[in-house]
């Protein structure tokens, strides 16, 4: 098995606690886009507005061994896998009990890249394999983190302040294997024909030919 030299490190910026990925994987996807909005214009047709662009993604697959092999793994004191699948579910936002949290950011590098983002950890499943008793398997997306500003303005007297509601945000839809725009389109839209809606508010994350779509692509639904 090939593996790229890389290291991945997320570090905890709220509890300065820092994690190696303990065993590299294979491929690592990092995504980039931007929103458009389909404009029509009387006898012209449609044209394309561009939004603001898409928080950055990332995306990969490996697994926590339950034993140290010096063929694979970045380090000798690996870390018990059911405690790096507990700290990761607590970083996406999952406490005890199943108590929601708040996400926290993470400072997420690709050693030996110029890769240094905040994120937060969006989606994180994980298998389990027979004749690999305690290790575990994991896909992992990543989203760049933006910190969210509430302005607080006086309006018509002392002491009176009224909080503007952040933006909403876009809806996102990961993709996954087996995937259409058509089947996408029919399960927001209700209709499979409206998937060129989809997809000219996310070329530059699919790019020119829309029948190309990849799991972990991250795509906005207008």
């Amino acid at each position: 098995m090939t593996h790229i030299s890389e290291a991945i490190v997320v570090k905890d910026t709220k509890k300065n606690v820092r994690f190696m990925f303990p065993v590299n994987p294979e491929q690592i996807s990092i995504t980039d886009g931007r929103t458009f909005t389909e404009v029509p214009i009387i006898n012209l047709g449609t044209t394309l507005l561009s939004g603001p662009m898409i928080p950055q993604g990332l995306q990969f697959a490996s697994f926590f061994p339950k034993k140290y092999d010096a063929s694979f793994c970045n380090y000798r004191k690996i870390e018990d896998p059911i405690r790096s699948w507990d700290r990761m579910m607590k970083w996406m936002g999952r406490g005890s009990n199943n108590r929601q949290v708040p996400t926290t950011p993470l400072r997420v590098t690709i050693t030996a890249s110029k890769f240094s983002q905040l994120m937060v950890i969006t989606d994180f499943s994980r298998d389990q394999f027979g004749g690999e008793p305690g290790d575990i398997y994991y896909q992992i997306t990543f989203a760049q983190w933006r910190k969210q500003v509430i302005r607080i303005e006086s309006r018509g007297g002392k002491g009176k302040k009224k909080r503007d509601d952040p933006p909403s945000k876009p809806r996102t839809y990961t993709v996954k294997r087996g995937d259409t725009l058509w089947a996408i389109s029919k399960k927001f839209y209700g209709s499979g024909s409206k998937w060129r809606t989809i997809y000219n508010a996310n070329k530059g994350v699919i790019g020119g030919n829309p029948n190309l779509i990849f799991p972990g692509q991250v795509l906005v639904i207008p």
